[in-house]
């Protein structure tokens, strides 16, 4: 009884070892996201540089919107994309609005054109006083 127990069980072990090493055929699947920049910026609020990356239009604007709030606040605020070449030749514009919104659309096209922009925002009056240097 006890050989046939034994043999049993070991043949039991045996298919069990086997059909654990089979191949099996397996199917993956791959969720490729693509965690590049489109966009990096560098900003300086207060003296203090730093560098922002986006990976899609809504962070980007959600970000401006953020860099606008601060100049509202007191800070003072500037920042240049990748596309930015400093140059002897210095062109400056300057753009004043009392719209936040109008600020933050004036910025970005600004930026998607080369320029480094400076905003300042003056309580008592209201205003966005936009700089843009290329």
């Amino acid at each position: 009884m006890r050989k046939i127990f034994r043999t049993v069980a070991i043949i039991t072990l045996m298919g069990m070892a086997a059909a654990s090493c089979q191949k099996e055929t397996m199917v993956e699947s791959w969720n490729v996201v693509s965690n590049q920049a489109v966009k990096t910026v560098c900003y300086t609020i207060d003296g203090v540089t730093r560098q922002a990356s986006f990976t899609d239009d809504v962070s980007w604007n959600e970000f401006l919107d953020w860099l606008v709030t601060q100049a509202e606040e007191g800070h003072q605020v500037s920042f240049h994309g990748d596309n930015y070449k400093q140059s002897a030749m210095k062109e400056t514009v300057t753009y004043t609005t009392s719209d936040h919104d109008d600020a933050v659309k004036w910025a970005n096209k600004m930026e998607k054109d080369g320029y480094a922009v400076a905003i300042d925002y003056d309580k008592s009056t209201g205003l966005y006083t936009c700089v843009a240097i290329k």
